[in-house]
């Protein structure tokens, strides 16, 4: 990490706006608290960090990492998502989210946000969700299909991070 940062400073080359929040998503994901899954957010408004979040139980409740996943379907549920988290911390600091012109969303992790976390994040009034990866499972397909009407309806643009600009996969309609 360090050579890369030298590199950087020494050709004069800062990264993107995308590149340095979903860094900062990567790093917060490395909190998470369930050993499943890693997932980080970072809501950004105005190119200014608002919020961060990563996977971990409510607070005052106990985490993976000290009880173990409580699983129902496979699906771990003694945690809160990491957007999930990021729109909590929001709330938790009585931030009014409307006050921005541009809100972007990065998400740092294995896939793209669930059914609840993306009716959060369309809720919330954030316009664009950059993600590390979009990963859809086909068993879940019918979700991703009404996830991707509700994101043209709400005027939302998904898009998956380091994709070159000419083979972007853009989820809007």
């Amino acid at each position: 990490m360090k050579n890369n940062y030298k590199k950087t400073i020494k050709n004069n080359i800062r990264p993107s706006w995308d590149e340095y929040f979903i860094n900062i998503a990567r790093e917060t994901a490395r909190r998470a608290t369930c050993k499943k899954r890693q997932f980080g957010a970072v809501i950004v408004g105005d190119k200014r960090i608002v919020a961060t979040g990563y996977n971990g139980s409510p607070a005052g409740l106990k985490h993976c990492i000290e009880e173990g996943c409580y699983e129902i379907d496979t699906h771990c549920v003694r945690t809160l998502h990491a957007e999930m988290n990021a729109i909590l911390q929001v709330a938790l600091q009585s931030q009014n989210l409307s006050s921005f012109t541009d809100l972007v969303i990065y998400i740092a992790g294995p896939g793209q946000p669930c059914l609840l976390c993306m009716k959060l994040i369309i809720g919330a009034g954030i316009k664009r969700i950059v993600c590390e990866k979009i990963y859809r499972p086909k068993e879940h397909w019918k979700e991703y299909e009404f996830i991707d009407k509700i994101l043209g309806k709400a005027g939302v643009i998904m898009e998956e991070y380091g994709v070159n600009n000419k083979n972007k996969r853009i989820y809007e309609r």
